[in-house]
């Protein structure tokens, strides 16, 4: 009865709408007329759904037909033209990946809650998803279809990435199989092994996005190393990222040079204290901000070469925790290096502390509470 109340309702409506009837030849014509609409307007959004990231050309692949099946119930009644590429055409290599994605990742909060009872993230997605989409817990990768997901799901978790795909891909895959220290077996691991390292995984994608340099030589290193631990990728990066971002002797040659170090350096602090903290490596970043400090507060009084400012860092560098570094630096100081700024220290804890922690700094350093 509801149906046919609904036909009923359109129906009458043309009937009643004297622009529609005037339009056509008679009701009859206007009826056809809205079947017709109705069913272009419907058949363009199923194309338009079918064929976001190129999703059509896919449609030989042995899991196209299952997963259109199971996806086409759910189409939404208005869609626009999509493309997940930011700067290009994305082409998806894994049929229907946007919807996978989107579904799975809908659940992260529920599974993460859940695994905190159960050892294991997936069981516990797998469990919210086995009640009403056994089809997408079903699916198992091996082979070509593991590339293919993977690659789309390192372009769709990045959107405002701009590396290339190759290299995100390599990356990517780098941290989170590294955990697994096996292949993916099913969907569900690939999603919850991401989870669990993407709050180091999405920062630093983003910190090296902008260091051309330091992500080249990652890449490179995972090439070489395709065996290579999470904790041996652990170590390499935070021993590699504060010697990229550490300044060089030429840095001190000029005041232009500080200056365009600091300034990449500030550019980047927020995303590396985030990075290193998840690496378990802060005093790379206290390390760093010391040695920024330095470069604003003290240096451009100081007399002092290109190579005493290089020994000053590689000093700095070489400590083990804020007081040893402040140690270091009366020492070195006092070997009349450099002209001492007096107010270095009042300018210190102003510019410096704020970043991390008066109480961590001065219960590490006596000579400033004495």
């Amino acid at each position: 009865f509801q149906v046919m109340s609904q036909r009923e309702n359109w129906q009458l409506k043309i009937a009643k709408n004297l622009d529609v009837l005037h339009q056509h030849d008679s009701f009859q014509e206007a009826l056809f007329s809205q079947i017709s609409n109705t069913i272009e307007n419907s058949f363009v959004i199923l194309m338009t759904f079918l064929d976001r990231n190129g999703n059509l050309a896919l449609s030989s692949h042995k899991l196209w037909q299952r997963l259109f099946a199971y996806f086409s119930e759910s189409i939404p009644e208005e869609m626009i033209v999509k493309n997940d590429g930011r700067n290009h055409i994305f082409k998806a290599q894994f049929p229907f990946s946007f919807s996978i994605i989107s579904l799975i990742d809908s659940f992260k909060e529920e599974s993460l809650k859940l695994a905190e009872s159960q050892e294991v993230v997936s069981e516990a997605l797998a469990g919210l998803l086995s009640v009403s989409h056994k089809p997408i817990v079903e699916i198992k990768l091996s082979g070509l279809d593991l590339e293919s997901y993977l690659r789309d799901f390192a372009v769709l978790m990045n959107p405002d990435s701009e590396m290339e795909e190759e290299q995100l891909l390599k990356i990517f895959t780098g941290f989170i199989s590294k955990r697994l220290e096996r292949e993916f077996e099913s969907i569900l691991e690939v999603h919850s092994e991401f989870w669990n390292v993407e709050g180091l995984l999405i920062p630093l994608i983003r910190a090296l996005t902008l260091m051309p340099r330091s992500r080249d030589r990652f890449v490179r290193f995972l090439e070489q190393n395709e065996r290579a631990s999470s904790q041996r990728i652990t170590e390499w990066l935070s021993t590699h990222l504060e010697g990229d971002l550490s300044p060089t002797k030429e840095t001190w040659s000029s005041d232009v040079s500080r200056k365009q170090w600091v300034s990449r350096l500030d550019s980047l602090l927020d995303l590396l204290s985030v990075v290193f903290d998840q690496l378990g490596h802060k005093q790379a970043w206290f390390n760093l901000g010391f040695i920024r400090s330095f470069a604003i507060n003290v240096a451009p009084s100081a007399k002092a070469s290109p190579d005493a400012c290089d020994m000053f860092v590689n000093v700095i560098r070489t400590s083990q925790d804020p007081g040893d570094a402040l140690t270091n630096l009366l020492d070195f100081l006092s070997e009349g290096a450099f002209s001492f700024a007096p107010n270095f220290f009042h300018l210190f804890i102003s510019s410096f502390l704020p970043r991390f922690g008066r109480d961590h700094i001065e219960a590490s350093l006596p000579v400033f509470s004495s």
